[in-house]
Parts: C-alpha cells; sequence; structure tokens
C-alpha cells in the first residue's frame, strides 16, 4: 500500500539468463478487493507472453535448422540438356537424344558414414573410420530406403547426368581431361593427355576437390552413387524426352559416376554402369534429391 493506493506488481524473470522479461503492475485507490480482481489478469499476460516466447524459440530454431539443412543442398533449375555419350564402343550410352527435366533440389554432397547411421542406426561401410567420408558398402535398397527416410529419394538417371553436367557438353564437367587433382579415381590411369598421378585407394571426405558449376561435389570420383532407373541397354533408343524415369522393370540399377577405384575414362559424365540392387561394394555410395521444400 503506497498512501490510499494499493499497488501490485508481476515480473517474468529468465532465471537462466538473469534478466528481466516482462513487467507488469497495476494500482487501485482504496480497494484492495480491486487490486486482487486484477491479479488473474495480470497473470494471464504473463502466460501469453510466456507461450508467444516459447513459439518464437522453436520457430527461430526450426528456421536454423532448415537454414544449415538447406547449405547441404543445391537447386537445380530445370531445363533441357543432351544426354548420351561420344564413346561409340558405349553402346549403351547411345543414342545422344534430349531430354527435358523439371527442377530439383540435389545434396551437395554423397551422403556420409555419420548422416547414413544417425538415420538408418548402422554402417555398412566397408572402410571403417572418416565419418565424414561417404557412406560404401550401401545395397540400392538401403540407399532408397535412407532418401526416404529423410524425405527425399534416389536422383533418376537423366536428373543424375543432367546436374553432373552442370550446362556442359564436354567429357567431364570439368572440361575434356581429368587428373587425381580434380577428383578421387586411380590417378594412375588420367584422361586427356594429362600427367599421371597418385591413387588415394579409398574414398576422401566429401567435398575435397571443387565443385562442378551448379555447386555439386564429386560428381566424378569419390564412390560411385546409385540412381532410381532399372538399367536397359538399348532404353535410351525409347527414352521419354521429358522428366524419364527408366524402364518399368529389370534386373540391375543404374549407377553413375565412377569411384575412387576407376581410370579416368570410366568417371566421364555419360557413363553408364549398373549393379544388382543388393550388391554391397566399397566403391559403391549415393546421394539424394527432391522436388521441393
Amino acid at each position: 500500500q503506497v498512501g490510499q493506493s494499493y499497488v501490485f506488481s508481476l515480473k517474468m524473470i529468465d532465471a537462466l539468463r538473469e534478466k528481466t522479461i516482462k513487467r507488469i503492475s497495476t494500482s487501485v485507490d482504496s480497494n484492495l478487493g480491486l487490486v486482487l480482481h486484477e491479479i488473474p489478469k495480470m497473470v494471464n499476460e504473463l502466460v501469453t507472453t510466456q507461450k508467444e516466447l516459447v513459439s518464437l524459440e522453436k520457430s527461430s530454431k526450426s528456421d536454423s535448422s532448415l537454414l544449415k539443412y538447406k547449405e547441404k543442398i543445391v537447386w537445380i533449375e530445370g531445363g533441357s540438356f543432351k544426354m548420351g555419350t561420344i564413346f561409340k564402343e558405349e553402346f549403351d550410352a547411345l543414342p545422344v537424344h534430349k531430354v527435358t527435366l523439371n527442377g530439383f533440389y540435389m545434396d551437395k554432397y554423397e551422403v556420409t558414414k555419420e548422416e547414413f547411421e544417425q538415420v538408418m542406426g548402422t554402417n555398412p561401410s566397408a572402410i571403417r573410420g572418416c565419418p565424414n567420408c561417404p557412406v560404401d558398402n550401401v545395397t540400392w535398397f538401403e540407399a532408397s530406403e535412407y532418401c526416404r527416410k529423410v524425405g527425399k529419394r534416389l536422383p533418376t538417371e537423366a536428373e543424375w547426368e543432367y546436374a553432373c553436367r552442370a550446362g556442359s557438353s564436354t567429357i567431364f564437367h570439368y572440361g575434356n581431361t581429368l587428373s587425381s587433382e580434380q577428383a578421387n579415381f586411380d590417378g594412375r590411369s588420367p584422361f586427356g593427355g594429362v600427367p599421371q598421378g597418385s591413387s588415394k585407394s579409398h574414398p576422401m571426405p566429401v567435398g575435397n576437390y571443387q565443385p562442378n558449376k551448379w555447386g555439386l561435389y564429386d560428381m566424378h570420383g569419390n564412390v560411385a552413387e546409385w540412381c532410381s532407373d532399372w538399367y536397359d541397354q538399348v532404353y535410351y533408343g525409347n527414352s521419354d524426352e521429358k522428366n524419364p524415369t527408366g524402364p518399368q522393370n529389370g534386373k540391375l540399377k543404374v549407377v553413375r559416376g565412377g569411384s575412387w577405384n576407376n581410370e579416368g575414362k570410366s568417371l566421364h559424365s555419360a557413363k553408364r554402369t549398373a549393379y544388382n540392387p543388393s550388391i554391397r561394394l566399397n566403391t559403391l555410395g549415393f546421394r539424394c534429391v527432391k522436388d521441393e521444400y
């Protein structure tokens, strides 16, 4: 009581940060009953403030998490390109044909051992250690399930080549030569007349080499990457022009990109390989894509 007035004050304190968040007070002349009547209203005001602060903090954390996540993906603008090879002996990648794709998001890096284990609860990699190296020894089914669990999917073969080329029409997205300074492969067999290098004989941490023009890392080498499509040697002669997804069925799944164990030529942008979807290889991993966020 101050003179003839009754004053009641409430204060909300952040105990962890040791600071006042909000202070409210009320005063009524000569009537304590009216002051007591105002107390529930004041408490409700503080409770509302607390709920708003909690909601704001959760939203901030969610936005921060999404921002951090989006740092690991790249938007691939839709468009058209010429899909296929210039190497006549690689008949399964002929004829060269026009493909038009919708835009999509693609993982900037190959999925790492650490990421895979966090989602799947296990690390199947034959090559131990190096949590930031790409997961290897993973089946197509496991790769597909990982992508599904994180709200994504494996890329189609056409999406993979389009993203790898990044607007280029050369043999590799770097140009028409490939050295061991540009990708992780058997550098003793480079391509295009460049000097021989060394072979690392194992995957390297993701992002260890320069990305392509669209910001994607290790599209050539490191580990080969599963695609969603079934494999057919003559599919290119019957492929849809817009958003092709491969044959309806088959026995093998398409693999792209080549690995640390391949010679340089086997890493070119149009090179097709295929494996039984149940196979496990220490040269084989994956990355995911998503249509939208």
